[in-house]
């Protein structure tokens, strides 16, 4: 199970003890809970599906070192870990015309 921060859920407020909200899409929900007081597996799993990805492996590419990486995290990294390119996920794009002058 992700933590509350790689799912990207919260407490949700003005709600009673056991409500969550998505930080993505701003939905309230409360798990249902089985018998003994524990939650069901997936739990925190927005209804919506914002978050069904959290605490799974993504595998990542730089697009301008070509460098593979994985990642549980939710939100995407700024920069890639090898080449520290802020623009790891935007491709490169190709001059057209004459080539400049220098």
């Amino acid at each position: 199970m992700p933590s509350m921060k790689q799912a990207n859920i919260s407490k949700a407020p003005n709600r009673p003890d056991g409500w969550y909200r998505c930080n993505i899409c701003g939905q309230d929900w409360s798990p249902d809970i089985q018998h003994g007081g524990t939650y069901l597996r997936g739990w925190w799993k927005c209804p919506n599906g914002c978050n069904a990805s959290a605490g799974k492996l993504k595998t990542l590419q730089c697009t301008r070192c070509d460098y593979e990486w994985g990642s549980k995290a939710v939100n995407l990294p700024k920069v890639c870990p090898n080449c520290n390119s802020p623009y790891w996920l935007k491709p490169k794009v190709k001059q057209s015309g004459p080539p400049r002058k220098r």
